[in-house]
């Protein structure tokens, strides 16, 4: 009887650490799938964005360009970052010309940049 206490006892405390190690596999598993999921419908998502930014972009690009008013935009240093075919018809410049140069060296006769500030008269 003592004996047969002691097996059923030995089965019950291995089904029980048998069971903890499958749920624990288990639980791993799954956790790493649900990160991999995750992870796919980031990718996912990022990719729809970066589809949608590139659209507008394109977008945007194609109704500055096609528009007749001369259109420039410049960065913080006043160079050309971008300028439409009107604006370049009305340099009398290739557009690859004009993007990437100064503002200032497009008008060299008719602006000067500002080197100090005005006086005020009293």
């Amino acid at each position: 009887m003592q004996k047969s206490r002691l097996f059923y006892s030995l089965l019950i405390i291995s089904i029980f650490i048998t069971t903890l190690v499958a749920s624990g596999v288990s639980l791993i598993t799954y956790k790493k799938k649900i990160i991999a999921e995750e992870k796919a419908a980031n990718l996912e998502s990022q990719r729809k964005l970066q589809e949608e930014v590139v659209i507008a972009k394109n977008y945007l690009e194609n109704i500055i360009e096609n528009t007749k008013t001369n259109l420039m935009v410049l960065d913080r240093d006043l160079s050309v970052r971008m300028a439409n075919t009107a604006q370049a018809r009305t340099l009398g410049r290739p557009k690859e010309d004009v993007i990437g140069r100064s503002f200032f060296t497009l008008f060299p006769d008719n602006l000067r940049p500002m080197t100090a500030s005005p006086s005020r008269r009293s």
